[in-house]
């Protein structure tokens, strides 16, 4: 069996992983029968896949989000008003239906979402309000340009959603800047480094994980470089509290923390989608973006 994706590469008897970076490729393989299953099918290109005979798609709600990074530390981000006018301009449902043709769902500004046991589903919903954005936009005092730094190494279709961001937010009286980035080095000399970029983060396996990889001060890859004591002693508190509701409670005051003050503009997060032959059984994806043990879990039909 050979499946083919681009994250890693590894041999387990008869059964091989190929790294195809090049989505055209990957599909093709597929469909040619050079592989038997791949991963990180374009969202575009489902529908076509299905229909295709002897082919099957999987799909799985993730924890991968795509988002946009707003440095806290340094102008023009460190004014929470403007923070806020930004996280008001993004039309998330346009970004979930126009970028993963509805394979995704729409981020709400934390990283841990329904996937997460212990998700709180009464948090305040972070949506496209023009009059919110205008208000607090105002309010920050910000006047000119907003240089938004951006790569396809970013995401897939990362562009495309910067586009559809700069028109959202003009409709709110804030001018975007497109500055497209290079897709070589672009982790290296833009992420960590310039005010306002786009990223993604992969799935992480608990909410301790997704909170403070990136948001408790000092982290390595706190990209916002967000710093908040109060958050810090949450997520203190809640690794060492046991009872179950207890630590959903105190994970819910240190996201909506999150939201409120932070600098992620988490605005979707796309769905695991996976393309297999139909001779092959078993197959199922997780919802933490695993797909490592397909290999292990699978097998020919007779």
């Amino acid at each position: 069996m050979e499946i083919s994706g681009y994250a890693g590469s590894v041999l387990s008897g008869n059964q091989q992983v190929l790294v195809l970076n090049d989505e055209a490729a990957r599909v093709s393989a597929l469909v040619s029968g050079t592989v038997d299953a791949i991963t990180l099918v374009p969202p575009q290109l489902v529908s076509g896949i299905g229909e295709t005979a002897g082919l099957k798609v999987a799909t799985a709600v993730s924890t991968t989000l795509n988002l946009f990074v707003m440095r806290c530390d340094i102008e023009p981000f460190n004014n929470k008003d403007l923070r806020l006018a930004m996280k008001h301009a993004v039309d998330r449902e346009q970004m979930v239906n126009a970028i993963l043709t509805g394979y995704g769902d729409v981020g709400n500004d934390s990283p841990v979402n329904t996937v997460y046991p212990l998700y709180p589903d009464d948090l305040p919903v972070f949506s496209y309000d023009i009059e919110k954005a205008r208000e607090y936009y105002q309010k920050s005092g910000h006047s000119g340009p907003i240089r938004l730094h951006v790569s396809e190494a970013a995401f897939p279709g990362a562009i495309d959603a910067a586009m559809l961001y700069q028109q959202s937010a003009a409709r709110a009286g804030i001018e975007i800047e497109l500055v497209r980035e290079a897709a070589d080095g672009y982790w290296d000399d833009v992420w960590l480094k310039a005010p306002f970029c786009a990223s993604y983060w992969g799935g992480n396996s608990t909410e301790d994980q997704a909170l403070s990889i990136a948001y408790e001060t000092g982290a390595p890859w706190n990209d916002t470089y967000w710093s908040n004591p109060e958050f810090d002693k949450l997520l203190a508190e809640a690794r060492s509290e046991l009872d179950e509701a207890k630590r959903k409670a105190i994970y819910r005051q240190a996201i909506q923390m999150v939201q409120e003050d932070g600098g992620h503009i988490i605005f979707m997060f796309p769905h695991t989608i996976a393309s297999y032959s139909d001779r092959i059984a078993n197959f199922a994806l997780d919802h933490f973006g695993a797909t490592g043990k397909i290999t292990e879990r699978t097998w020919f039909r007779a």
